[in-house]
């Protein structure tokens, strides 16, 4: 199939916490920037926003119309649930994600796209990225992910193989699996296995799509009881998927264990490796 026949909907959750002119650098990147434009762009309030992020969504709308349909949640419910709210009005079957904070490449439509149209079974395809802080030319992270069905078989029982704010999808499939889990830092890692335990095809460009913005807590975030707690919580359901075996269970959880006890500075150290493998 041509790419010039795929239609597809972008699907951007934004709350209160987003700044009004990285959302609006967000949405340039996949509109003017964008070589292959999309055919409907979902912006979903989740909960209420200040009113300077009110006037960067009214500008757009007043620019381009009915393409730009906002989805306004009462309260603030979690990416998870906001995303199965947005899925709601995509309506196309391609579905493209993107941060309200992050940059799409100029090509990374059309790229993907052309991706897809040779390979039509595939029910979402990545790519990598770079992480980088206040501009883009200020980077810090590479995060590559792996490419083909052996490898992400591998990675996945270890690691996301996914970056989730790169991903083109089958929303008809994300569906069959039941749609985001509200598992606070790991709605995309469930969704993902989810899907390959389902016998779903996963993919990733070997190309970096996204520059993704990171802050100066990013890595401390990732050390508090919360976020550990719901890592040994996805380990079992992982388990229970039959992602892997018990001894797969017990290595990642004593794994993950040690590293919320190291020190940020060497999380630090040890991400970057992770990162720029």
């Amino acid at each position: 199939m041509s790419i010039h026949f795929f239609k597809f909907s972008i699907l951007i959750p934004v709350h209160y916490n987003a700044q009004a002119d990285h959302f609006n650098l967000a949405i340039k990147s996949i509109w003017d920037d964008q070589i292959l434009k999309p055919n409907q762009i979902i912006i979903v309030c989740d909960g209420v926003l200040y009113s300077n992020l009110y006037s960067i969504i009214t500008s757009w709308q007043e620019r381009l119309g009915d393409l730009v349909f906002v989805l306004q949640l009462k309260t603030n419910i979690g990416l998870a649930l906001a995303l199965n709210e947005g899925l709601k009005y995509c309506k196309y079957d391609y579905v493209a994600r993107m941060d309200s904070d992050d940059i799409s490449t100029p090509n990374r439509f059309l790229n993907q796209f052309t991706y897809l149209s040779k390979n039509p079974n595939t029910s979402l395809i990545g790519s990598n990225v770079l992480e980088f802080k206040n501009d883009i030319k200020n980077i810090i992270y590479k995060k590559y992910v792996p490419c083909n069905y052996n490898d992400i078989s591998k990675f996945i029982k270890y690691r996301n193989p996914i970056n989730h704010m790169t991903v083109v999808f089958k929303k008809s499939d994300i569906l069959k699996v039941g749609g985001y889990t509200a598992i606070n830092g790991y709605e995309d890692y469930l969704l993902w296995v989810n899907l390959f335990v389902n016998g779903f095809i996963l993919d990733n460009l070997k190309e970096n799509l996204v520059f993704a913005r990171i802050d100066n807590g990013f890595i401390s975030r990732r050390k508090g009881f919360i976020f550990f707690k719901n890592e040994i919580k996805l380990q079992f359901i992982f388990y229970k998927l039959g992602l892997f075996g018990i001894h797969f269970l017990f290595f990642n959880l004593l794994f993950r264990a040690i590293s919320r006890l190291l020190p940020t500075f060497i999380l630090n150290i040890l991400y970057k490796k992770l990162r720029n493998e």
